[in-house]
């Protein structure tokens, strides 16, 4: 089990997002997270956000919701 923090929050919201805009659960496609973006029709600014928000790597994801917001 990894660490539990706000960055999970954020992760999660991140993979529903995905789920939302490609129509593919993420936990049924592991590399859904890796290759969305070619499923799904969005801009690349907003395709840098949810990506930031289900990256791996929780030290490199927005620290909390607000930081997520206020690049939304």
């Amino acid at each position: 089990m990894g660490i539990v923090s706000f960055a999970s929050d954020i992760y999660s919201i991140g993979m529903i997002g995905v789920f939302a805009i490609t129509g593919e659960d993420p936990s049924y496609t592991p590399l859904l997270a890796e290759n969305w973006q070619t499923k799904a029709s969005v801009t690349p600014e907003f395709a840098d956000i949810l990506n930031k928000m289900i990256c791996e790597d929780y030290t490199k994801r927005f620290h909390n919701a607000k930081e997520a917001l206020e690049d939304v």
